[in-house]
């Protein structure tokens, strides 16, 4: 586990738990830098010091860390500039908010730097530690103790990914949506992408799944024991389209593509509720080892608050990995305009290329 950077950001030293934190990480193998500085220190270490960043998060009830802020505005500023590494994030709140919320922003804006993202590489505490209670009863912990394992656990995912995505392969790719597949321009995009997937690696396995006009209802909270028990048998309580496509489908695919028009600044009903029914599969599989793509098309703005909720579900909810630039955000309003968008099809040749 050699090589791994930890970026600590806090308003001030953070409380007490966020420095236990920190002292409980510290190994030989983990180098820690401190505040808003620490971006430009990652910057000048050499290549083979670097294979892993985690970013330490401590985040108050104002739900405002200015250092954080600072260093992803440096970040977007750098082009590329953490290309090929793995990252991690680990979030402390002090209150019950805004953990998420940064650990997705943060997530957004490492994977479009070159980051990758693996599924495990995720972990949050409010400032009660309630959310850590499933985590503490499996390992039969205290809630402390339950948020230390995770953290740990964190980091070491992180530092695996560079060595097992090496040599990734994807040989079968299943796109998921919702559209009206004549007039919707997110659909369209994606042709465009299939077309060059299709030129650029032949031997690619593609399918689609459309969810438009199904009727998918939406999770209804079973207790964890019925979803796991379910899930082992690839059943859900609802069944439909559910267990019958996308199960097998999402099993059998070493990536999933998910169209996400932009809807409100929200991903549509039947996709989102596709996303949370996936719960029952996700309780009985590991989903780490496939990758998330998403493809926003936005009529006017707000594309970036679509693909954040799209990792933060897939992600940091369900554990799939991100690759880097796995995110591809377009504008388009009437039907069909975003092929006469300039550039557009230069566009989904460099997507095509980011998946083979």
């Amino acid at each position: 586990m050699r090589n791994v950077i930890c970026i600590c950001l806090a308003e001030g030293n953070g409380h007490e738990r966020y420095q236990k934190l920190i002292h409980c990480l510290k190994t030989e193998d983990v180098i820690f830098l401190q505040g808003k500085e620490s971006v430009e220190e990652l910057f000048s270490l050499q290549e083979k010091e670097k294979r892993a960043v985690i970013f330490l998060i401590y985040m108050d009830n104002t739900g405002i860390n200015l250092e954080l802020d600072a260093v992803l505005k440096k970040i977007v500023s750098v082009p590329k500039c953490l290309e090929g590494l793995s990252a991690g994030i680990i979030t402390v709140g002090d209150g019950e908010l805004y953990t998420k919320e940064a650990a997705r922003k943060t997530a957004f804006v490492l994977n479009r730097a070159g980051c990758i993202i693996h599924g495990k590489a995720f972990t949050e505490v409010t400032g009660s530690m309630r959310n850590m209670k499933n985590q503490a009863a499996y390992r039969k912990v205290s809630l402390e103790e339950a948020f230390l394992e995770c953290a740990k656990e964190t980091i070491a995912e992180a530092a695996k990914v560079p060595e097992h995505t090496a040599d990734r392969k994807i040989r079968r790719l299943t796109c998921i949506h919702s559209s009206i597949e004549v007039k919707s321009n997110t659909y369209a995009y994606w042709k465009l992408v299939r077309e060059q997937l299709v030129r650029q690696k032949s031997d690619i396995e593609i399918s689609e799944i459309n969810l438009y006009g199904e009727e998918i209802r939406d999770c209804r909270g079973c207790s964890f024991q019925i979803c796991q028990s379910l899930g082992e048998q690839r059943r859900c309580v609802f069944g439909g389209i559910m267990t019958e496509k996308i199960y097998p489908a999402i099993e059998q695919s070493d990536a999933v593509v998910l169209l996400c028009p932009n809807y409100n600044d929200a991903i549509g009903s039947n996709l989102c509720a596709c996303i949370n029914r996936l719960t029952a599969l996700y309780r009985s599989m590991d989903f780490s080892g496939k990758y998330l793509y998403v493809i926003v098309v936005s009529g006017y703005s707000g594309g970036e608050i679509v693909a954040e909720q799209a990792i933060d579900a897939m992600v940091l909810n369900k554990g799939f990995t991100l690759p880097k630039y796995a995110v591809d955000i377009q504008m388009a309003n009437l039907p069909g305009e975003i092929l006469e968008e300039e550039g557009i099809s230069d566009c989904a040749f460099s997507f095509a290329k980011r998946i083979v």
